[in-house]
């Protein structure tokens, strides 16, 4: 069992007349913070070293407000619904107010803010599209795709890739333009296309 000296070589007296833990803590919501000892609270600790057990069901409540006070003149046993009541009176209870520009100090406002889950989550547009440029900065550049024809000197039909009879594509792809031309012509006469660009009335056949 803890000892009064063991105990009071961890707690440090304010002007206030608080005794402020200094050994371990933990944060208990917004901030509420509580000493700690052997994962039990210091302040519960204090109450049964200087004042008397806790009764069965109670829990302790700081009448300084203040959760790293363990003066067992500021504590007193009451139920938790007693403790939620003064808690709500004492506005210990309210959460910490949102912050107004981000960790890199640009402002949540206007068009640099996004809300996500709901309007709970606040994100900086600006640290998010410099995050984007950090991450393909960081990506291997990926080389062009050519074309598989693009260093042939010859369609596949013979003919040659000179600048007259060449057209470029996208990918560096060639066209043999006597092909194309070739194509064109085949594709007019079995539409029954003149050279005009009238259609030849072929006769029925029954």
């Amino acid at each position: 069992m803890l000892t009064r000296e063991q105990f009071e070589e961890r707690i440090a007296v304010d002007a206030s007349g608080c005794w402020r833990w200094t050994g371990a803590k933990r944060q208990c919501g917004g901030s509420l913070w509580y000493g700690v000892y052997h994962h039990v609270y210091a302040h519960r600790i204090a109450y049964e070293l200087y004042r008397e057990p806790i009764p069965n069901g109670f829990v302790i409540d700081h009448l300084c407000s203040v959760g790293l006070c363990v003066n067992p003149d500021h504590l007193q046993a009451i139920t938790q619904s007693e403790n939620v009541w003064w808690t709500i009176l004492r506005g210990r209870n309210r959460p910490p107010p949102r912050p107004t520009h981000c960790p890199q100090g640009h402002p949540y406002a206007g068009d640099n803010l996004s809300l996500q889950n709901g309007g709970r989550h606040a994100v900086c547009r600006e640290c998010a599209r410099q995050a984007t440029r950090r991450y393909r900065a960081k990506q291997p550049v990926q080389p062009k795709k050519v074309h598989y024809n693009a260093r042939k000197t010859h369609c596949k039909f013979g003919h040659e890739f000179t600048p007259e009879n060449t057209a470029l594509l996208k990918a560096g792809e060639r066209l043999c333009r006597t092909c194309h031309r070739e194509r064109a012509r085949a594709n007019r006469a079995r539409l029954g296309i003149t050279a005009g660009g009238d259609y030849i009335v072929k006769p029925k056949v029954n």
